[in-house]
Parts: C-alpha cells; structure tokens; sequence
C-alpha cells in the first residue's frame, strides 16, 4: 500500500508507516483570524480517496450593504450642511417677499378711489290733483298763542362778583382814589361846606369843591364822550383814557390807571322791550326784587344787575349797558364815579341843554349851606 502524503507547506515531511495516511494541517494564522473546521477522519476508499471528502474552511466575506439607501455619515459631512443651509435660507426669503408684497397689495386696494356709484333716477311723481276751493263758511280759529315769553334776540349778561370798598378816610361816600379825581379834601366829607356830602354832589353832576362852576363838566375834573355811530354821550374822568374796542364803535372802553375799566356796550332791541324787561329775559333765574330800579338826569328809567356792577338803559329800538369792570380785583375803587357816569348819559344830544334839579339828598349835619 501506497503512502499518501498531503503537504500544507512545502520543504515538511514526516515519515509515516506505509500502511497510514500523512495529514499536514494549515496553521490558524493563515486562515485570517476565522475558525476554521477541522476535517474528520474517514475511511480510504479501496481506490487510495476517502469515502467523504473533507469540509474545507469557508473564507469570510463582509455583509454587503443595500443598494440605492445613502450613507448616514452622508448627513454629516460640510457639504450636505451648506446645502442644507441654503435651501432653508430660500425658503425663508420667500416667505418675507411674499409676504411684503401681499400687504402691499392690500394698502394699494385701500387707497385705490372707489367709483362714483350710479345715480338712482327717481321716477317723476305725478302731478297733484286740483284742490277745490272750499265752500264751508266756518272759521278757522287762529293758533292759541305760547305761553313761553318771547326772548330778546342778543344778551349782555355779565357774571356777578363779590366785592368790598378800597379805603373812605373821611367816610363821604367817595374812596381816597376818587377824591384825588375829582380835587375834594379826602380828611372832609364836605369839602366846599354848601352843606352837601361830596358823594352826592358828584354823583348828581355837581361840582364838589365850590359854588362856580356850579355844574361837574365845567369843573375841568371830566370829559364828554360823544359817540359818533350811536349818538349817546356820557361823562368820564379827565385822567381816564377812552378807546373804542370794535370798528363800529358798538363797545367804548374808559379805563382807569388802576386797570379797572367802565365800558358801554350797545345791543339791538327791535322788540323795543323795557330794560328790566330785557334782562328778565336773559336772566331767568333772577327775582326782579333782586334788581335795583334807576332814573337818570335825563328821565330815562334803567336797572341795575344784582351785584349793582352793570346798569341797563332802554331807549328805542336800544339796549346800552354800562358796565364796571374790575376784573380780578375783590376791593373797588370807583362806584360813585361809575354811578356818576350812569347819570350822565343821555342816548341822544349833548349836555348844554341838560336839566339840572337840586341835589335831592339830605345835608350833613355838621354843615350849614350858604
């Protein structure tokens, strides 16, 4: 019998007896770290080959990866976080223009004119029927007249004011202001003593302070103010400053140094009303009891509000309201001087035919006339 030699390697032998077989093995090395499988031992056929060949090791393959899925190391790389970065900025540049651009097209649709509609074109109603004269021969009662009394068409209505007198040294009725007005001693009620208080002389046009001149616009201590539109004429004093406030000289001012101010205004009265019935009716809430009743020099009746500030005067178809002014001030200085003003005005004419009557007051009685 043969010997059958199998080498793994050459230049190795071994001696055998004749009658087995040599099996030279492979080292684990050469197999690349993989378990390889040992072959089992079988019988020899009678024609020198094993009955069953001999399993060999199966070499190692890799698993192969799944064609057409990409790489998740793909997702990582710079090149896909660019690309990426750019598709994201494009879509959110769409989305602002986009969005500009709709909100401006709804600002133009705002602005934009709307056309003038269509005008409506009403049918032509057809013309009434004749009304037949009326044959019946009853009256027609006339409409019962309103209780409502007629309001006069324009107001001068002036706020009242609370107010004291400024400083009388000699208690004559005349402030120590107004004696320096009008030249009077202010330590002498009476300062001419024709048994006469100061106060009622001036207040009834008279000069204080002597028998000659006897009348107050010759005494040189006043000025005549003639109204060139309206006619009147009134008295102011001499160191007063007289301006009228509108073109149509409907509002006269005459102020004093002290900023107090007497000023005539001048208002329509078509319904030729009385002056306290006029003021009723602008005033409403007044009592005529509330008011104080007046005659001037030139016999025409007026009143005054109830603060005794402004005096209302009708004449004809005119309302004149004179009024004293003191603005802010609590203490006054000229209310005989306003009251003589009162006095002296007259809606028409001048004053050289002014009738003068005596002084209807009481005399001091520390004076004896002479």
């Amino acid at each position: 019998m043969t010997r059958s030699v199998i080498h793994a390697k050459a230049g190795i032998q071994n001696n055998m007896p004749d009658n087995e077989t040599e099996i030279h093995i492979i080292p684990d090395e050469f197999y690349g770290g993989v378990k390889r499988l040992v072959p089992s031992m079988a019988p020899i056929s009678s024609f020198g080959a094993p009955a069953t060949a001999a399993v060999l090791p199966t070499k190692f393959t890799p698993a192969r990866q799944l064609q057409g899925l990409p790489q998740l190391a793909f997702f990582k790389t710079p090149k896909f976080i660019v690309i990426a970065g750019s598709v994201v900025f494009v879509i959110i540049i769409s989305g602002v223009a986009y969005y500009y651009i709709r909100q401006a097209n709804i600002a133009r649709q705002q602005f934009t004119t709307p056309s003038a509609p269509t005008p409506v074109v009403q049918p032509t109603p057809p013309p009434p029927a004749p009304i037949e004269a009326a044959t019946s021969t009853e009256e027609i009662a006339p409409a019962a007249a309103t209780s409502t009394p007629i309001q006069p068409p324009f107001s001068i209505i002036f706020p009242f004011k609370n107010y004291t007198k400024t400083i009388d040294t000699d208690n004559d009725g005349l402030t120590d202001e107004e004696e320096k007005i009008y030249g009077t001693d202010p330590a002498l009620p009476d300062t001419d003593s024709d048994g006469f208080l100061d106060t009622l002389e001036i207040q009834n046009l008279y000069n204080p302070i002597g028998f000659k001149p006897v009348r107050l616009f010759d005494s040189g201590k006043i000025k005549i103010y003639e109204n060139p539109v309206f006619s009147y004429s009134i008295f102011y004093p001499g160191d007063w400053v007289a301006q009228s406030l509108d073109p149509n000289n409907k509002d006269v001012m005459f102020t004093a140094a002290t900023g107090e101010f007497v000023e005539v205004l001048v208002e329509d009265n078509p319904l030729k009303m009385t002056a306290e019935a006029w003021y009723l009716g602008q005033s409403p809430g007044v009592d005529p009891s509330q008011l104080e009743y007046f005659i001037t020099k030139d016999k025409l009746a007026g009143v005054k509000s109830p603060d005794g500030l402004v005096a209302y005067i009708s004449f004809e178809d005119k309302i004149f309201a004179i009024n004293y002014n003191i603005g802010l001030k609590t203490e006054v200085n000229f209310l005989n001087t306003f009251e003589m003003m009162i006095n002296s005005f007259r809606p028409q004419g001048g004053f050289a035919d002014l009738p003068f009557g005596g002084v209807t007051a009481t005399s001091t009685a520390t004076s004896t006339p002479l």
